[in-house]
């Protein structure tokens, strides 16, 4: 969004939507569970942060298996799971059926900002 500068009635309007409306995911946050997700709120926007292991295409099905065996078990784990909330993150894991899916569709729906944007990589 764009101000007038530091403390002009733009600047705080900004800073009144960013504390009523913090929550982009589809669900709301353990750490914030007071606030509403734009969602809740009428308007249909819903983007996360997420972070995944990636293989280079080729490795063996055994190696990801184990990488994923082993991060699930951790992201289960009741003090690693505790400490990931409390940073406001959500653990979620899954398969690699899952992120693949996940990655296809992050893919289509950013393509589509991008070509409407028409933001570019400077």
């Amino acid at each position: 969004y764009a101000s007038s500068g530091n403390g002009s009635s733009m600047h705080l309007a900004g800073e009144l939507f960013k504390k009523q409306t913090a929550v982009l995911a589809a669900q709301r946050s353990p750490v914030l569970p007071e606030v509403p997700t734009m969602k809740e709120l009428g308007l249909p926007i819903e983007s996360q942060t997420w972070f995944a292991f990636m293989f280079p295409k080729g490795s063996p099905p055994e190696a990801i298996g184990k990488l994923n065996e082993a991060v699930n078990r951790l992201l289960n784990e009741p003090a690693v799971r505790t400490r990931l909330i409390g940073m406001g993150l959500e653990p979620a894991g899954g398969t690699p059926q899952m992120l693949s899916k996940h990655l296809d569709a992050e893919i289509r729906k950013w393509a589509e900002v991008v070509k409407f944007s028409g933001a570019t990589v400077e």
